[in-house]
């Protein structure tokens, strides 16, 4: 009686044994990161104003939104990105048909002559020359027993949305630079326009300078000491020209222009607002940070990894798989579609790998550190992102300090050019102090440019920090 029961329940032992397995083949709970973060943002000097993913509208620059428009059109390594996103799906597609049956149909057709000499001697009156015509149809599927297939499914739609957040990340940044390239291109413009103007002063002061020597009221050098600040100008005119040859070459590169328009086509300015600086909102949680493309790109890639280790462990187990054939055969082919031409066969497969030289379990391993290299990564990328806000709020605060103090100084430098003059043509001061004077006032209406384009620099750094503005969340890429 003892020996019927064992028997009658050996039918289990198998299944038992596949439910233990796969008891140990479930993965433990991957950690996620948990940063502490600030609440809000620190408190900084500057207008609250709504800032959506649309943020380069702001400096009210119709020249600038064109811009921006084309390089999100034509932009040849943001179509690069595009189709990285559409290699990541399809690969998703690929790896996602591993877990479904394989079925496909075949025919063939063999003829073949059998030696009498042979080591194999046939029975007699079996035909020497044979055929055989078959036609069927096969299928065959794997049993994701431990969850193999599905953990690589999971980690191709992370390798998906990694990619679209690198396209958001990507698209952000290419924003940004042509923004800065634009105003980059504005102020090399504007300092073109104060150095032509010091020049057109210049040629004035050499006229009359001219006049004076052959009245006998001036010298020489006086008129040397003009020629030479002239030169100067001349001099900076060239280093700016350059200065925008290379911008407009940058920003037409950036908005993805053709050879041929890189030579020949011009960039259309604007005039926008000096816009004042930019304030986070009160309030506003640091939570917000978390949706920097780059950090969704960690996040994805960490996401990644954790199924790439539950893919690596169910190698370790056995796999089951299921044939199944369906067809006709026969040595006639006038008989290949008889009743008595089926073909079926069923067949059954259990695979434990027993000794690889340890590669599987190397492979696990492999798989672990890659999760804990995209760990640190994905706290290294929250850091910098904090530090970079951190960074583009003092930027802000400081280029508007900037900004206002070169403005303050180049009001107070013009009205002492101005005073210079009015003293050199009464005669209580030398021709060098007027020159001076002008030197200084060149210098600080330059400054004021520089100062004007790095206060704009610094928004769109701001809001690169902050992953494209607060209003609205960053669409991911389609």
């Amino acid at each position: 009686m003892a020996t019927e029961t064992v028997t009658r329940a050996r039918p289990w032992l198998p299944a038992a044994m596949l439910a233990l397995l796969a008891a140990c083949a479930t993965p433990a709970p991957m950690d996620r990161p948990t940063p502490e973060l600030p609440l809000t943002w620190p408190a900084a000097d500057g207008a609250e104003v709504p800032l959506d993913a649309h943020w380069w509208r702001l400096f009210e620059d119709p020249a600038l939104d064109a811009l921006v428009d084309e390089a999100l059109t034509a932009n040849a390594d943001l179509a690069i990105a595009a189709e990285r996103i559409t290699q990541a799906r399809l690969q998703a597609g690929i790896v996602d048909s591993d877990r479904y049956p394989s079925l496909s149909a075949g025919a063939a057709s063999t003829r073949s002559r059998r030696s009498l000499e042979g080591s194999v001697q046939q029975p007699a009156g079996t035909p020497r020359i044979q055929s055989t015509h078959q036609i069927g149809v096969e299928a065959s599927f794997e049993v994701d027993l431990w969850g193999r297939y599905a953990a690589a499914s999971e980690a191709a739609r992370a390798d998906l949305l990694a990619s679209q957040w690198a396209r958001e990340g990507f698209r952000l940044a290419l924003v940004a630079n042509v923004v800065d390239a634009y105003h980059a291109l504005r102020a090399a413009d504007a300092s073109e326009r104060v150095l032509r103007r010091t020049l057109t002063g210049r040629d004035d002061a050499l006229e009359l300078l001219s006049h004076r020597i052959r009245a006998g009221t001036a010298s020489e050098f006086d008129l040397n000491q003009t020629r030479a600040e002239r030169a100067a100008v001349e001099a900076q005119l060239a280093a700016i020209g350059n200065d925008r040859a290379a911008g407009e070459t940058r920003l037409a590169t950036l908005l993805g222009r053709s050879p041929r328009d890189l030579l020949e086509g011009t960039i259309v300015r604007g005039e926008g607002i000096d816009t004042l600086p930019l304030q986070v909102p009160a309030g506003l949680p640091s939570e917000l940070l978390l949706r920097r493309p780059d950090l969704r790109l960690a996040e994805a890639r960490l996401i990644a990894a954790d199924a790439r280790i539950r893919e690596a462990r169910a190698l370790l187990f056995p796999s089951l798989s299921l044939t199944a054939a369906v067809g006709q055969e026969s040595a006639a082919l006038s008989r290949l579609f008889t009743a008595g031409a089926n073909v079926i066969n069923l067949g059954l497969g259990l695979t434990q790998p027993i000794w690889n030289a340890g590669r599987l379990q190397q492979n696990v391993e492999l798989t672990e550190s890659r999760r804990r290299e995209a760990l640190l990564t994905y706290d290294q990328t929250l850091r910098s992102a904090f530090g970079e806000v951190r960074d583009a709020l003092a930027a802000q605060t400081a280029a508007t300090g900037i900004l206002r103090a070169e403005r303050a100084r180049a009001e107070i430098l013009r009205d002492t050019a101005r005073q210079a003059g009015l003293r050199y043509d009464a005669g209580l001061t030398s021709r060098l102090e007027v020159l001076d004077a002008e030197r200084n006032r060149l210098q600080a209406e330059l400054a004021t440019v520089s100062a004007r384009a790095g206060q704009r620099a610094a928004i769109s750094r701001l809001v690169r920090a902050l992953g494209g503005g607060w209003d609205e969340p960053v669409a991911s890429a389609r």
